[in-house]
């Protein structure tokens, strides 16, 4: 293990048990001022947008991987760990735990303006089949696998642009 990375195994472990709360509780979200990314896509762009994580995480599993060993040991982080894959399990809110997350300050202001309402502008690409239609359907939330077991349903991918509040300024994405 290189140095800086700090292996854990025990669910004992006031960290894990920290990750644990926090992913399973708004309040506990709220409180501390803090959320949780789950996934390579989403510490990778957070960590591309200049944001600087409290703790990032891996399995072991995941670690096994030289593009996410690589994203653990560069993101800048306050800490950075190595976990069981079960501990992963137990802290993921996704059906298939993604093997990477971070611990992130919440930021101070929302991606939509006041009243809640934006304009998003992109294109859109159905996919019927294929790889992309798979990274999708794994993606989603057991609930919406459910309504449609037999897969008979369409993937889209949405690639935003830009986005604006209903008077025309832009928002930041």
């Amino acid at each position: 293990m290189r140095p800086g990375l700090k292996l854990i195994r025990s669910r004992d472990n006031p960290q894990v048990k920290a990750l644990v709360k926090l992913a399973g509780s708004s309040r506990e979200r709220r409180e501390t001022g803090t959320t949780l990314l789950e996934g390579e896509h989403l510490v990778r762009a957070y960590r591309d947008s200049g944001g600087k994580a409290e703790t990032i995480f891996a399995s072991e599993a995941a670690m096994a991987k030289p593009e996410v060993r690589a994203l653990l040991e560069s993101a800048p982080a306050k800490a950075r760990i190595v976990l069981a894959d079960r501990l992963v399990d137990q802290i993921s809110q996704l059906v298939s735990a993604a093997g990477v997350g971070a611990v992130v300050r919440t930021p101070e202001s929302g991606l939509l303006p006041r009243g809640g309402i934006a304009r998003f502008y992109g294109t859109a690409k159905i996919h019927k089949s294929g790889p992309i239609y798979e990274e999708i359907w794994n993606r989603l939330i057991e609930p919406e696998k459910k309504s449609d077991p037999d897969k008979k349903g369409f993937g889209v991918l949405i690639k935003v642009e830009r986005a604006e509040d209903l008077g025309g300024a832009p928002l930041a994405i």
